[in-house]
């Protein structure tokens, strides 16, 4: 493993901000995810004075980010792709880990295709209609309630 590079330090920083900032975490959201292994004042100093964290803590907090270590060793410049052999490539992260906003923007990417994009139309699709008498028992007292309700109306 090589020395850390003072330069990179700061991209540690705008790597973390980035992570947090995908997630709309805060710093006390990383603080909770890590089981506090990772310090507010860890954290802090990583962000607003470009601390380069030890090895065991980029292990931490890339655990509590659900990304690989060797990402987070990379931010930290204590690797390079080319010293693990691997295309860094972008990743798709869970959608619990995504704020509605970004929810709402990676829904509106997937359903409306651009304009060049021929797509297939979507095949018809048939649902059967369940009636009370389907249901046994509890569709018969259920049926009986909804006319109740609307006779009430």
């Amino acid at each position: 493993m090589t020395a850390p590079n003072p330069r990179q330090a700061s991209s540690w920083a705008q790597w973390l901000q980035a992570q947090l900032d995908e997630r709309g975490w805060i710093q006390a959201d990383l603080v909770r995810r890590s089981g506090g292994k990772a310090s507010r004042p860890q954290v802090s100093r990583w962000l607003t004075r470009g601390a380069t964290p030890d090895l065991e803590s980029i292990r931490t907090v890339c655990e509590a980010l659900g990304v690989p270590t060797a990402e987070g060793m990379i931010a930290a410049g204590l690797l390079t792709p080319e010293d693990i052999e691997v295309t860094v490539v972008e990743r798709h992260r869970s959608a619990r880990d995504m704020s509605n906003g970004e929810l709402l923007a990676e829904l509106s990417r997937r359903l409306i295709p651009d304009e060049e994009q021929d797509l297939p139309p979507a095949p018809p699709i048939s649902i059967p209609r369940i009636s009370p008498e389907d249901l046994g028992v509890e569709g018969e007292h259920w049926a009986a309630r909804r006319r109740r309700e609307r006779d009430d109306q």
